[in-house]
């Protein structure tokens, strides 16, 4: 089903009304008043704002009406509505939710139902308006996934990764940015090592020699670290983490991403990596990775990917340890700091640290 234009959107939750509510559900096939509704706070998120709304209706919901829907807002916070908007994460979302989800529910990927998905550059304004998957629950970075619930997700990304593997979409999508050039890649290089002492700075008591150095390391070779990906490439998350991931048991286990403010053309193992550096505790991790990468391997191969060999797949892997690195180091520095934000930016990146350093990740890094 596609997703219906709204011209005229409210870019706050203060600014929702039952009438455009009522607009919003007509515009979908769905014949029904709101009357009134509730706005609740909900979820972590950096860069957006996220509310749940209980509608009301005339004469009690009327048959495809929903009880509760979710709806997304650029983040209150100057610095963070900023971020998002220098870096086109509320554009790529609402374009992903446009243009790429019906394709990946095609191919059998969970996705939650999208009502509205606006965006307008000048109004620094964005609204997504989602199906409420509750009773699922968000994953819990600083918790750590279970093993269960990563081969769900794992599955789940393989769907993302194998749909647009090699696809010709990479180059003729505009709001898809083209795989890192020069240029992107020193910016990346700047941005990493203008942020990098800060973080070493606020974690100082936490971050080990061994871990300060393969950073130092890491931050003075990132821009041909960045240019050494030369594939193969499809659409990536980009941010593929459990605080982005809600799951639930219903008829089976199942993962649901919602959070789709990143995705990008890259190399598909840096998102596993990514994923299952951070999400899993290390002795978990320890344990199970090289299962989990065979996993998402074969189900690359079973949904028809060629030419990609273990090998490739497991140094993609390692490689992906440092994303996490660089999104910790970035993101923790970018956004409006938080007490949970602090220790969510150290169980990632910390993490990621030390997988990187038991994998010999460095090993791939150029000289």
């Amino acid at each position: 089903m596609s997703v219906p234009d709204l011209a005229d959107f409210p870019s706050r939750p203060e600014d929702l009304t039952a009438e455009w509510l009522t607009e919003a559900l007509h515009a979908n096939g769905v014949a029904a008043t709101v009357t009134a509704f509730e706005c609740t706070r909900i979820g972590t998120g950096q860069i957006g704002q996220n509310v749940r709304i209980r509608l009301s209706y005339a004469s009690g919901a009327p048959d495809g009406a929903p009880l509760t829907l979710v709806a997304k807002f650029v983040s209150p916070d100057p610095i963070s509505r900023a971020t998002g908007m220098a870096m086109g994460n509320y554009e790529r979302e609402r374009h992903f939710y446009r243009d790429l989800a019906p394709l990946l529910r095609e191919r059998g990927m969970r996705l939650a139902r999208c009502w509205a998905a606006e965006f307008d550059a000048t109004r620094e304004a964005t609204v997504l308006v989602l199906e409420d998957l509750a009773p699922a629950e968000q994953g819990d970075q600083l918790q750590g996934c279970t093993v269960d619930d990563a081969e769900v997700a794992i599955r789940q990304a393989a769907i993302l990764h194998a749909t647009f593997w090699e696809s010709p979409l990479l180059g003729t999508v505009e709001w898809l940015r083209d795989p890192v050039d020069e240029e992107r890649a020193a910016q990346l290089k700047a941005l990493v090592a203008m942020m990098w002492p800060a973080f070493v700075d606020r974690y100082r008591e936490r971050i080990t020699p061994e871990a300060e150095a393969l950073g130092d390391h890491l931050v003075a070779v990132v821009d041909r670290w960045a240019l050494s990906r030369t594939g193969p490439f499809t659409i990536t998350h980009g941010d593929y983490r459990i605080d982005n991931l809600l799951f639930a048991d219903r008829p089976q286990r199942w993962a649901v991403a919602v959070d789709w403010q990143t995705p990008n053309p890259g190399v598909a193992g840096l998102d596993i990596g990514y994923f299952i550096g951070a999400g899993l505790l290390p002795d978990d991790r320890r344990a199970h990775e090289e299962r989990l990468v065979h996993l998402w391997h074969d189900e690359l191969l079973r949904l028809g990917v060629t030419g990609f060999t273990w090998e490739q797949a497991w140094d993609d892997y390692r490689q992906g340890q440092f994303s996490g690195i660089i999104m910790a180091i970035v993101a923790s520095m970018i956004t409006d700091r938080t007490e949970r934000g602090d220790e969510m930016f150290w169980a990632m990146g910390g993490r990621h640290f030390i997988a990187a350093l038991e994998l010999d990740a460095a090993s791939l890094l150029p000289s």
